[in-house]
């Protein structure tokens, strides 16, 4: 009877190394150097009224920030729906580990007639939590993304 158990522990162990074998081919095909440097993007909402450093506050959402990196940059496309309509939002890209403005990386949108645009930012920045802000200047107050963390 051991014999019987220790052949269907040897068994079991060997599904498990097999199995890692399967995982491990499947990690090297998904290697930094086969990505070649770019991050999967990762998409936030905008919300409005939101001012709590990229943290959920239940607000509406009036767009979405999606966050990419390629050769060294950090890319924000910046997309507004139902915002302000013909406004031109100040886009302000921040560090969402610190809650601190990433002085340099601005940028700007403009709505139509319905309060939808689209635009972007790209910055050379280190590090992988961000968050945008969304500034209307005539109506001040922050419309924050929330935080996307980057692979």
């Amino acid at each position: 009877m051991m014999h019987v158990r220790f052949s269907a522990l040897r068994k079991a162990r060997a599904a498990v190394i097999a199995a890692a074998g399967v995982i491990g081919v499947g990690a090297v095909l998904v290697t930094p150097s086969a990505l070649a440097g770019k991050v999967v993007p990762v998409t936030e909402p905008i919300e409005l009224g939101n001012g709590i450093c990229g943290a959920e506050s239940g607000g509406a959402h009036i767009g979405t920030a999606t966050f990419s990196r390629a050769k060294g940059k950090l890319q924000v496309d910046i997309t507004l729906q139902g915002a302000n309509a013909n406004t031109t939002y100040n886009i302000h890209l921040w560090d969402g580990s610190t809650c601190t403005l990433i002085v340099g990386a601005d940028g700007s949108v403009s709505t139509d007639g319905n309060g939808d645009g689209s635009g972007s930012l790209q910055a050379k920045v280190h590090g992988r939590v961000f968050f945008i802000d969304a500034i209307d200047p005539a109506n001040p107050g922050d419309n924050d993304s929330l935080i996307a963390t980057l692979g």
